[in-house]
């Protein structure tokens, strides 16, 4: 159960980096996102005999909220897609996955994704609540 967690969390981080673009090179990390990542607890990367990446060390409540709290502050300004917020994001989740051992895919942390927005016309959108039928 823990590996699928860290796949999970490390497939999770990696949509996240691609959904936010930007500079092909990592920003840097400011002092708030490394004193963030300088508090986890220091975790081993391994290959199997199956060949297979693992990761030693437990993810736990207590971390997964250090990171969600870090995340989720002010000094990250709302990590919005090419924003200073969203450009710490990308260097704070980059700098964790090179802590904790992984190895960027083609030489950068960052791959290029198409942004896609969608805008609602208010004129042409309604929402209907029926309760009981009524």
């Amino acid at each position: 159960m823990r590996r699928f967690g860290n796949i999970l969390l490390a497939t999770a981080g990696f949509g996240l980096l691609a959904a936010c673009g930007g500079p092909e090179t990592a920003p840097a990390v400011d002092a708030a996102a490394h004193s963030a990542l300088n508090a986890g607890e220091p975790m081993a990367a391994s290959v199997g005999s199956d060949g297979a990446s693992t990761l030693e060390g437990d993810i736990t409540p207590e971390g997964l909220a250090r990171h969600i709290k870090t995340l989720a502050s002010d000094e990250f300004e709302g990590r919005a897609p090419t924003t200073p917020g969203g450009e710490k994001t990308r260097a704070y989740i980059a700098a964790e996955y090179q802590r904790i051992g992984l190895e960027p895919v083609g030489g950068s942390w960052f791959q290029s994704a198409e942004m896609v927005e969608t805008n609602v016309d208010p004129d042409q959108s309604y929402l209907r609540v029926d309760v009981n039928g009524e």
